[in-house]
């Protein structure tokens, strides 16, 4: 289920560019999130991805993992840089979904 090193390379390199720090609460899990959906993305990201990073990572409740993934992708609404966030989202006029933000984040690595 972990993303092969060159494609957690590219994974990091772009959330990076939007400005996520490496160090940022949810940033693993939002990578690993990202990559599991490029693989597969017949999965259900709702509910169903979250107990897989859960498992992965060693977490015992998947709702911590949804909500560190929530936190990265306000975070990153709040301090974007208007630029690159027209590159990976253009148009939007407020925080992505996780769903969109994992989605739009997976074409990227295809």
């Amino acid at each position: 289920m972990l993303a092969v090193p060159a494609q957690q390379t590219i994974i990091t390199h772009r959330l990076m560019e939007l400005g996520i720090p490496i160090h940022r609460v949810g940033f693993r899990q939002l990578c690993m999130a990202i990559a599991i959906y490029a693989e597969d993305t017949s999965r259900l990201l709702s509910k169903e991805i979250y107990p897989v990073i859960a498992a992965e990572l060693g977490f015992p409740d998947w709702r911590s993992v949804e909500h560190a993934i929530r936190d990265v992708v306000v975070y990153t609404w709040k301090r974007r840089d208007n630029a690159v966030w027209e590159k990976y989202f253009p148009g939007c006029k407020s925080a992505p979904t996780n769903k969109r933000f994992i989605a739009t984040f997976a074409q990227y690595i295809q």
